[in-house]
């Protein structure tokens, strides 16, 4: 009976499977609201979409002659040190990040982002080999799959029957059989784990800059909390008078926060606008000394020439300048609009960081 009674209360692995299935059908039961909420939203863009590709890929039939005769990596590098001799101020944690995914994990984001490209690359060949896929996905049969019939496969997938779930999956199996699921996997993992990182990083440094504000709020609140608190304990009632060292100490930590915060931004204006008069000097004598341009050039390390510090520091102090001048804004129509990405990740990465 004993034996009996051991051998019935074990779970076998049939039940364990189980059970992990229903764990997975509960998670999928919870997150299919929110999954459905977000089909739903891509299928009211959907069709701006497909306006906002149309309009690109013409115009960018139109520049791509000039793009390819006049284009060079080499310009991506002087609009990144412009910003940064400009600009490094107002976006302070745009810089930051920036420098941290260099630092730490930007060959670990370049090796997984090329290893989903490439998977992407192979899904997608395989589907357009695969005439069947493309009929069903292309409902109008125009020949092109637009944004508003990937929305409604995705409905199809997500709330619709059993047999139109298994329709789709069908038909996306011959983009399951060319990728890796294992390097798709490594991939994302790869980037998340650097964005991880770098949140991290941003939130011990914002934290530490409040401490040090907080810091310097304290001790302002107890030397001048010596000459304003009687000042302020006549001015409130008997009842109210306990409110007058918790209004010093409010008042003087909100300023002592205010002005940690605004040295590391002058900080963060200097040493990027250093950074960027770097990239800009290096660009210019790269051309200057580029043997097309200049024959008689010889090939020297220029950047540890008095020439080149000169030109660097020079640039960096009129960066420098433009940005405390400014008060670290951005007064002109057509940078904010240019700059729009980088206002809208500075305010992402400061949300990320402070909460």
């Amino acid at each position: 009976f004993k034996k009996h009674f051991n051998t019935m209360s074990k779970p076998t692995k049939s039940d364990k499977k189980s059970d992990k299935k229903n764990d997975m059908q509960d998670v999928f039961g919870k997150l299919q609201p929110y999954l459905e909420k977000l089909i739903d939203l891509y299928n009211v863009a959907s069709p701006y979409i497909d306006i906002a590709a149309s309009y690109a890929q013409k115009g960018y039939k139109q520049i791509e002659p000039y793009y390819n005769k006049y284009w060079k990596a080499e310009y991506i590098q002087v609009f990144i040190g412009f910003v940064l001799l400009f600009f490094g101020g107002t976006f302070a944690m745009t810089i930051a990040c920036y420098m941290a995914v260099q630092l730490s994990g930007w060959k670990t984001m370049v090796e997984s982002w090329n290893v989903l490209k490439r998977n992407y690359k192979e899904g997608m060949e395989a589907f357009q080999k695969d005439p069947d896929a493309k009929k069903f996905f292309d409902a109008d049969g125009d020949g092109r799959i637009s944004a508003s019939e990937i929305g409604t496969a995705g409905k199809m997938l997500i709330s619709g029957s059993a047999e139109q779930k298994k329709a789709v999956l069908l038909n996306l199996r011959c983009v399951f059989v060319a990728i890796d699921p294992q390097e798709v996997m490594n991939g994302i993992g790869g980037i998340w784990a650097t964005a991880i990182a770098v949140i991290a990083t941003l939130r011990s440094s914002f934290a530490k800059d409040i401490a040090l504000g907080v810091s310097i709020g304290e001790i302002a609140s107890k030397q001048i909390g010596i000459y304003i608190k009687p000042y302020l304990v006549k001015q409130f009632d008997d009842d109210m008078k306990k409110w007058a060292d918790f209004l010093i100490d409010s008042i003087c930590r909100f300023f002592g926060i205010s002005l940690a915060l605004i040295l590391v931004r002058v900080v963060s204006a200097f040493h990027s606008a250093v950074k960027g008069g770097q990239m800009i000097a290096a660009f210019v004598f790269k051309f200057l000394y580029n043997p097309q341009n200049n024959p008689t050039s010889q090939e020297i390390n220029i950047e540890t020439t008095t020439v080149f510090m000169a030109v660097q520091y020079g640039l960096a102090a009129l960066g420098f300048w433009v940005q405390l001048s400014s008060g670290f804004a951005v007064n002109s129509i057509v940078l904010r609009i240019i700059l729009l990405p980088f206002s809208i990740f500075e305010v992402i990465l400061t949300w990320l960081a402070a909460y």
